[in-house]
């Protein structure tokens, strides 16, 4: 059954600047970045010619509208006390709002060396600058694994690609001003071999899954949602349909598309979250070290494709309460702990289990800046959870600026034979130019397979991540 944002300010100054764009027009120049974004080659004829046209016809456009209220024009003047709010907060790498926070930190490296052409970035600078009057932010990305198992008694490989259009669109007040979002993401996953990824393992005896996501799921709304902040971001409160893992339970490390790929990493085999679906999340930020956070989701939403669902109608929900706490210690180095408890109610017709569990994970800067480790013990009733008992050590180190060389390891106990399993896992991610990454990524797993006479495997892996 598996299934904060960078402080800005207030308003422009002048006479114009509190005008607003008609909801209609607005939602029509946000259909056209987005045809825009996704185009990805031009129309025949003359290709200069029309890259002319395109330039002139978003120039047109962008200098028609007003500037957004999220943004600061020439004229503004900060209005909110800064000082007041709480410590600006990374976004979990796995949520919406985290790939976003983090989508253009390579492409502002003025070294790093373009794959695209540069009429892509002049077209590029324009729409960002479209969007940032329209209060948006957009980004399109697509990423493919391919994994390759073997062990003594044979092999198995896959082969997927994830595209993904994510996007924030404010629509009422100003950053950090009673601000309300409109948050989205559309993906599409498919298998581009015999089988995806997420197939290996049933037939391995692996106690989990050697990946998070890369399966053959096809067309998802994974995320549409709401989101509005109070009293200078200290209250955040989400509803609509989302995954709500991506709210609960994350790590400096945790992201199939940049960090670790085995599922104790990038997910949580001792965790039930559901698939996506409708829930409500609040946060609260009392201090600048604390972070509360407790939410619900539909579980039954496991089986949406291309549904939207905003209603919490049902009576199975999965539940969570979580408090990180942050310190600063030594010169210029964060350690935080988080702790989660989580339960979910039964559904007897799909044969899933009423459960519950609690998780703790530790995050610490490492010796110098570049450095990172975490830390996790996971613990479940192991109703319907793969393993009940999961401990995991990883750490990160930043090479060249963006590069980046991981390793973990992995322990965790069987929920059907109570034995255990070892994984190790290694991966470095070059970023060769400033929207492709390539990352080999190894596996291996020692210990019983369930089911399947060896008690040793591995996984040799391969992920190439393009940015839009």
């Amino acid at each position: 059954m598996r299934r904060t944002e960078p402080i800005s300010s207030s308003p422009r100054g002048g006479s114009g600047g509190t005008d607003r764009v008609p909801g209609a027009a607005r939602f029509l120049a946000v259909l056209l970045s987005l045809s825009v974004l996704v185009t990805p080659s031009y129309a025949e004829g003359d290709p200069a010619a029309q890259e002319e046209s395109l330039v002139d016809g978003l120039e047109s456009i962008a200098a028609e509208l007003p500037e957004s209220p999220g943004k600061l024009g020439r004229n503004s003047s900060r209005t909110s006390n800064e000082t007041d709010l709480p410590a600006p907060q990374q976004q979990a790498e796995t949520s919406v709002e985290g790939v976003i926070d983090s989508r253009d930190k390579r492409a502002r490296d003025p070294t790093a060396r373009a794959i695209y052409p540069e009429a892509y970035y002049r077209i590029r600078r324009l729409l960002k600058r479209w969007q940032e009057k329209l209060g948006l932010e957009v980004t399109l990305s697509y990423d493919v694994a391919g994994q390759y198992y073997t062990d003594d008694l044979g092999n198995e490989s896959g082969i997927a690609g994830d595209a993904s259009l994510s996007g924030r669109w404010l629509l009422f007040g100003q950053k950090f001003d009673l601000p309300v979002y409109l948050t989205f993401q559309v993906r599409r996953r498919d298998a581009l071999s015999n089988m995806p990824p997420s197939d290996i393992g049933p037939d391995t005896g692996l106690f989990w899954k050697t990946v998070s996501g890369f399966s053959d799921a096809g067309f998802q709304v994974p995320n549409l949602y709401f989101s509005q902040e109070l009293g200078k971001r200290r209250v955040i409160l989400r509803y609509g349909q989302f995954s709500i893992d991506s709210f609960f339970d994350s790590h400096r490390l945790r992201s199939a598309k940049k960090y670790f790929l085995n599922y104790a990493f990038a997910d949580n085999p001792a965790v039930n979250f559901p698939s996506f679906g409708a829930g409500a999340v609040l946060q609260w930020n009392p201090s600048r070290r604390w972070e509360l956070t407790g939410g619900a989701s539909n579980i039954q939403s496991v089986d949406q494709k291309d549904q939207v669902d905003f209603g919490l109608d049902s009576s199975a929900l999965f539940e969570a309460l979580q408090a990180r706490y942050r310190l600063a210690y030594g010169e210029d180095r964060s350690a935080e702990l988080g702790v989660m408890g989580w339960h979910n109610a039964s559904i007897p017709t799909e044969g899933l289990k009423e459960e519950q569990g609690i998780s703790v994970t530790l995050g610490v800067d490492g010796p110098t800046p570049e450095e990172e480790l975490i830390f996790r013990l996971a613990l479940s009733d192991g109703n319907s959870t793969p393993t009940d008992v999961l401990m995991f050590a990883g750490f990160g180190k930043t090479i060249n600026s963006f590069d980046q060389w991981g390793i973990g390891v992995a322990a965790g106990r069987s929920t059907e034979s109570s034995k255990w399993q070892v994984m190790f896992e290694t991966y470095y991610r070059w970023w060769v130019f400033k929207e492709l990454m390539i990352t080999p990524d190894f596996q291996l797993t020692l210990g019983e397979h369930l089911g399947r006479d060896t008690r040793a495997s591995m996984v040799a892996g391969l992920r190439f991540g393009f940015i839009f």
